[in-house]
């Protein structure tokens, strides 16, 4: 793709704050990049006003939620807990293993069962007891959406298994703020692979109800998508004894599901990631060949990836509403050392979280608890979450099925008119 100008703003890559009128402030950068929150900002002084007839309700409870997804597949999914005995963990230096959670969603003919929790009852209390400590809101009645992820149900067969996607989170996020995306893709024929990257995520929940919060790890981001890569490799080593066993010795608690083996087609292997999952997709790219290709929203690169570069596919989805100059200088240093196909979109009127499923959680937010409609402005932007989803799924899907699949889609060529606020900037 031929290199464009994007525009390059002033300003500190670490500290950020909202200086609206009107607006309770929070270190917006820190809160983009750990997502401590739910929320950020909230309207100053605001309280609930009681009527919450602007959200979806149950039983006078605040019922949020995310798109369905667009394909033919039913959806199946199940959580693993995962535990990789050669690496002490990098940060907790006493814990002489490095141990995971994920969840595997995959293709299934299995219609109506159960399905899966968008976040795990303990891990899904404490963040909401962080939203309500942030912003003052009360959280008792929110109830976090429903996901079309039927529990462990038996993944559908397909000779030669299914291209497989690995998805990672931005720093302090959880693996379930990826949920649309991922699920639209598993409706398309994929098997999407999510990740919580203990330590790092907010609060993962283990087997048990045991729930491990996040530490303090600094601002050294390069080192912590190292890290955050090194997991995906792991994630991948687990699948392959999957993929040749139908089970992993590394799978301490859950069962994979029947079919999942035969279902994993890891010769066609994708990594998403959004913000410092971004970064790690990069690295992952560079530092281990089994990845084929990758998709960024909104990541930066940190060294040496920029220097050197790599030799897969690669998609930058990037947004201007909240813009970090360095960011931007890390993709004007990669991008010639980009020996793949490769393109860097821009979603007009889109936020860093734009790319999350907090584009939806926001306006529903505002909605019900009577909010300014621009509460969450610096973080979802002013695009409509329809719009800017829309996008986001089209893309991803034609770009996976451009790499994985080997099936061409001329979405990729240009500007098209059905997505008029994504701009081809390289």
């Amino acid at each position: 793709m031929s290199r464009g100008s994007p525009v390059i703003l002033t300003g500190s890559m670490r500290i950020h704050r909202a200086r609206r009128t009107g607006v309770r402030t929070a270190v917006l950068l820190p809160a983009l990049l750990a997502g401590t929150a739910l929320l950020a900002p909230a309207a100053a002084g605001a309280s609930p006003t009681g009527d919450v007839s602007g959200g979806a309700t149950h039983a006078d409870r605040i019922a949020l939620s995310i798109p369905a997804p667009t394909g033919d597949f039913a959806i199946g999914a199940t959580e693993l807990h995962v535990v990789d005995e050669s690496r002490t963990d990098p940060w907790a230096p006493e814990v002489p293993y490095r141990e995971l959670m994920i969840s595997v969603w995959y293709p299934t003919e299995a219609d109506g069962e159960p399905t899966t929790p968008w976040m795990p009852p303990n891990s899904a209390a404490r963040l909401l007891a962080d939203v309500e400590e942030s912003t003052g809101l009360p959280m008792d009645d929110v109830l976090l959406p429903e996901t079309h992820g039927q529990l462990g149900v038996p993944a559908a067969a397909q000779a030669g298994g299914r291209p497989v996607v690995l998805y990672s989170p931005g720093s302090g996020l959880p693996r379930a703020v990826g949920t649309a995306v991922v699920q639209d893709l598993v409706s398309h024929g994929y098997v999407v692979v999510t990740v919580d990257h203990t330590y790092n995520t907010r609060h993962v929940e283990f087997p048990g109800g045991r729930v491990v919060s996040a530490l303090d790890l600094g601002d050294d981001f390069g080192a912590q998508a190292s890290v955050h890569a090194e997991d995906l490799s792991f994630v991948v080593d687990v699948l392959t004894e999957i993929a040749e066993d139908g089970t992993s010795d590394a799978v301490r608690h859950g069962t994979p599901p029947a079919g999942l083996g035969v279902a994993l087609g890891l010769g066609d292997l994708g990594v998403l990631g959004h913000s410092l999952g971004g970064s790690a997709a990069a690295v992952a790219l560079q530092d281990d060949t089994r990845f084929d290709a990758a998709m960024s929203f909104d990541g930066p690169v940190y060294s040496p990836v920029p220097e050197t570069g790599f030799d897969q596919p690669f998609l930058l989805f990037t947004q201007r509403i909240f813009e970090v100059p360095v960011w931007w200088e890390s993709w004007d240093e990669l991008w010639p050392n980009l020996r793949g196909e490769a393109w860097q979109l821009d979603l007009v009127g889109a936020s860093h979280n734009s790319f999350t499923d907090y584009q939806f959680l926001y306006p529903q937010i505002e909605a019900a608890f009577g909010l300014p409609a621009e509460s969450f402005r610096q973080q979802i932007g002013t695009v409509d979450p329809a719009v800017s989803f829309a996008a986001q799924q089209d893309y991803a899907r034609a770009f996976f099925d451009e790499q994985l699949k080997g099936v061409p889609d001329p979405l990729l060529d240009g500007p098209s008119p059905e997505h008029p606020q994504v701009e081809f900037l390289r």
